[in-house]
Protein backbone atom coordinates (compact mmCIF):
# COMPACT_ATOMS: atom_id res chain seq x y z
CA UNK A 1 0.00 0.00 0.00
CA UNK A 2 3.20 2.51 0.64
CA UNK A 3 4.41 1.69 -2.85
CA UNK A 4 0.41 2.74 -4.33
CA UNK A 5 0.66 5.69 -2.30
CA UNK A 6 3.80 6.94 -3.31
CA UNK A 7 3.75 5.98 -6.77
CA UNK A 8 0.03 5.63 -7.83
CA UNK A 9 -2.04 8.38 -6.02
CA UNK A 10 0.86 10.80 -5.26
CA UNK A 11 1.48 11.62 -9.05
CA UNK A 12 -2.26 11.29 -9.52
CA UNK A 13 -2.49 14.19 -6.62
CA UNK A 14 0.46 16.21 -8.08
CA UNK A 15 -0.83 16.78 -11.59
CA UNK A 16 -4.61 17.56 -9.96
CA UNK A 17 -3.87 20.07 -7.59
CA UNK A 18 -8.11 20.63 -7.04
CA UNK A 19 -7.59 16.78 -6.28
CA UNK A 20 -4.45 17.04 -3.73
CA UNK A 21 -7.09 20.36 -2.14
CA UNK A 22 -9.91 18.62 -1.63
CA UNK A 23 -8.12 15.22 -0.30
CA UNK A 24 -5.82 16.98 2.20
CA UNK A 25 -9.18 19.13 3.54
CA UNK A 26 -10.94 15.88 3.86
CA UNK A 27 -8.06 14.81 5.62
CA UNK A 28 -8.31 17.37 8.14
CA UNK A 29 -11.43 16.49 8.69
CA UNK A 30 -11.61 13.04 8.90
CA UNK A 31 -8.81 13.41 11.34
CA UNK A 32 -10.38 15.99 13.69
CA UNK A 33 -13.33 13.75 13.34
CA UNK A 34 -11.53 10.73 14.34
CA UNK A 35 -10.01 12.95 17.31
CA UNK A 36 -13.48 13.60 19.03
CA UNK A 37 -14.05 9.60 18.80
CA UNK A 38 -11.06 9.37 20.78
CA UNK A 39 -11.78 12.03 23.20
CA UNK A 40 -14.94 10.69 23.92
CA UNK A 41 -13.40 7.35 24.20
CA UNK A 42 -11.20 8.92 26.90
CA UNK A 43 -13.72 9.66 29.26
CA UNK A 44 -15.19 6.56 29.77
CA UNK A 45 -12.07 4.30 29.32
CA UNK A 46 -12.31 0.19 29.23
CA UNK A 47 -10.08 -2.37 29.86
CA UNK A 48 -8.48 -4.19 27.33
CA UNK A 49 -10.22 -7.73 26.67
CA UNK A 50 -8.54 -10.65 25.48
CA UNK A 51 -10.12 -13.14 23.87
CA UNK A 52 -7.36 -16.22 24.17
CA UNK A 53 -10.05 -18.60 22.62
CA UNK A 54 -9.67 -17.40 18.89
CA UNK A 55 -8.47 -20.11 16.45
CA UNK A 56 -5.46 -19.78 14.52
CA UNK A 57 -7.55 -18.99 11.25
CA UNK A 58 -9.86 -16.03 12.59
CA UNK A 59 -6.21 -14.87 13.96
CA UNK A 60 -5.20 -14.30 10.35
CA UNK A 61 -8.53 -13.14 8.77
CA UNK A 62 -8.74 -11.04 11.27
CA UNK A 63 -5.26 -9.48 10.24
CA UNK A 64 -5.80 -9.54 6.66
CA UNK A 65 -9.04 -7.54 7.13
CA UNK A 66 -7.73 -4.99 9.71
CA UNK A 67 -4.83 -4.98 7.28
CA UNK A 68 -6.92 -3.95 4.03
CA UNK A 69 -10.55 -3.41 4.90
CA UNK A 70 -9.39 -0.42 7.43
CA UNK A 71 -10.09 3.22 5.98
CA UNK A 72 -7.27 4.58 8.62
CA UNK A 73 -5.11 2.07 6.72
CA UNK A 74 -5.92 3.01 3.54
CA UNK A 75 -5.93 6.58 4.03
CA UNK A 76 -2.57 6.50 5.81
CA UNK A 77 -0.45 4.87 3.72
CA UNK A 78 -2.12 5.68 1.03
CA UNK A 79 -3.04 9.17 0.85
CA UNK A 80 -1.19 10.51 3.43
CA UNK A 81 1.90 8.78 2.13
CA UNK A 82 1.49 9.71 -1.22
CA UNK A 83 1.16 13.20 -0.54
CA UNK A 84 3.93 13.78 1.55
CA UNK A 85 6.30 11.35 -1.48
CA UNK A 86 5.27 14.34 -4.04
CA UNK A 87 8.11 16.19 -2.81
CA UNK A 88 10.33 13.68 -3.38
CA UNK A 89 12.09 12.89 -6.57
CA UNK A 90 13.93 9.85 -8.37
CA UNK A 91 16.24 8.61 -5.52
CA UNK A 92 14.97 10.14 -2.52
CA UNK A 93 11.88 9.34 -2.94
CA UNK A 94 12.93 5.23 -3.09
CA UNK A 95 14.54 6.44 -0.36
CA UNK A 96 11.67 7.52 1.46
CA UNK A 97 9.40 4.63 -0.04
CA UNK A 98 11.69 2.37 1.71
CA UNK A 99 11.87 4.55 5.08
CA UNK A 100 8.11 4.03 5.43
CA UNK A 101 7.82 0.63 4.86
CA UNK A 102 10.86 0.05 7.36
CA UNK A 103 9.22 2.24 9.66
CA UNK A 104 5.76 0.40 9.38
CA UNK A 105 6.67 -3.02 9.15
CA UNK A 106 9.17 -2.14 12.33
CA UNK A 107 5.91 -0.50 14.28
CA UNK A 108 3.39 -3.17 13.48
CA UNK A 109 5.80 -6.04 14.88
CA UNK A 110 6.86 -4.05 17.85
CA UNK A 111 3.41 -4.12 18.35
CA UNK A 112 2.89 -7.23 17.76
CA UNK A 113 5.89 -8.55 20.00
CA UNK A 114 5.27 -6.21 22.65
CA UNK A 115 1.56 -6.90 23.23
CA UNK A 116 1.36 -9.74 25.60
CA UNK A 117 4.09 -9.05 28.28
CA UNK A 118 2.30 -5.79 28.41
CA UNK A 119 -1.06 -6.74 28.30
CA UNK A 120 -1.70 -6.81 32.25
CA UNK A 121 -0.69 -3.22 32.00
CA UNK A 122 -2.92 -2.15 29.32
CA UNK A 123 -5.44 -3.71 30.68
CA UNK A 124 -6.22 -0.87 33.07
CA UNK A 125 -8.76 1.83 32.30
CA UNK A 126 -6.54 4.43 33.74
CA UNK A 127 -3.29 3.19 30.74
CA UNK A 128 -6.02 3.82 28.51
CA UNK A 129 -7.25 7.48 29.14
CA UNK A 130 -3.69 8.18 28.97
CA UNK A 131 -3.03 6.37 25.37
CA UNK A 132 -5.73 8.44 24.28
CA UNK A 133 -5.36 11.56 25.42
CA UNK A 134 -1.84 11.40 23.80
CA UNK A 135 -3.74 10.13 20.49
CA UNK A 136 -6.28 12.72 20.70
CA UNK A 137 -3.48 15.74 21.00
CA UNK A 138 -2.10 13.93 18.34
CA UNK A 139 -4.87 13.66 15.87
CA UNK A 140 -5.56 17.50 16.57
CA UNK A 141 -2.34 18.61 15.73
CA UNK A 142 -2.11 16.94 12.48
CA UNK A 143 -6.00 17.62 11.88
CA UNK A 144 -3.97 21.86 12.38
CA UNK A 145 -1.35 20.68 10.04
CA UNK A 146 -3.54 19.62 7.33
CA UNK A 147 -6.19 22.08 7.52
CA UNK A 148 -3.09 24.78 7.44
CA UNK A 149 -1.52 22.91 4.07
CA UNK A 150 -5.38 22.67 2.74
CA UNK A 151 -5.45 26.68 3.41
CA UNK A 152 -2.18 27.13 1.43
CA UNK A 153 -2.79 25.03 -1.60
CA UNK A 154 -6.49 26.87 -1.92
CA UNK A 155 -4.51 30.28 -1.63
CA UNK A 156 -2.11 29.15 -4.55
CA UNK A 157 -5.19 28.10 -6.50
CA UNK A 158 -6.59 31.51 -6.23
Amino acid sequence: MVLLGGFGIGRFLGRWPLAKLLLTALGALYILWFGVGVFRQMLHPKALAVNAASGENSVVLGALAVTFLNPHAMFDTIILVGATALQFQGVTKIIFMLGAILGSTTWFFGVAWAGQPLAPFLSRPDVWRVIDGAIVVIMFLISTTLAAEAWRQWQSLR
